[in-house]
């Protein structure tokens, strides 16, 4: 689990590190579910997204995964973890309602990784980031780069973001309505 000081202490790669923050892919209705939130599964477009998500990120320099413990964000990695023979890390830090803010475990990492958290932990860190970071996204509005099933690579020097790179699968463009899917 990710600490203050970064996943395996002090950082081997200098200036800056590679973090890859995901929002899980679609999993239905909420309202419908009628387990536990935390257990509600990717539906058929979230699979769909989590595989091609999976190719979109297959060759960036990742080390580690992290993941929200939630059923829905640990199917979304899947297919990237096992393609990389990464073991996945279930992260209370990573869940909704943690009181660490995204940021901070962002910040904290020592390695090149990979986090799957929520919407509601990526808005907070959009808003951090917005000021500091540059944003090369097709679009830059809150709803397109708060995608399910999308990611972030983010630039992490030192104690600062500085840069966020948005890439959404080809899955997710098609069903957003981007001329581009």
């Amino acid at each position: 689990m990710p600490t203050d000081d970064g996943p395996g202490g002090p950082s081997p790669y200098g200036a800056h590190v590679l973090v890859l923050v995901i929002r899980h892919a679609y999993a239905g209705d909420k309202a419908s579910w009628p387990g536990p939130d935390a257990d509600r599964p990717l539906d058929a477009t979230g699979h769909a997204d989590a595989e091609a998500l999976a190719r979109a990120i297959g060759d960036l320099p990742v080390e580690r995964v992290a993941s929200s413990p939630t059923r829905r964000c640990l199917d979304t990695v899947a297919p990237f973890a096992r393609a990389r023979r990464l073991s996945i890390t279930p992260c209370e830090d990573l869940a909704v309602g943690s009181p660490r803010p995204l940021l901070d475990v962002v910040l904290g990492a020592t390695a090149p990784m990979t986090l799957c958290t929520h919407g509601e932990a990526m808005g907070p860190l959009l808003d951090a980031l917005r000021g500091t970071a540059t944003v090369d996204a097709a679009l830059t509005d809150d709803e397109w780069l708060l995608r399910k099933g999308t990611a972030w690579a983010l630039r992490v020097d030192g104690r600062t973001v500085t840069h966020l790179r948005h890439i959404t699968p080809r899955s997710a463009r098609a069903h957003s309505g981007d001329p581009a899917g």
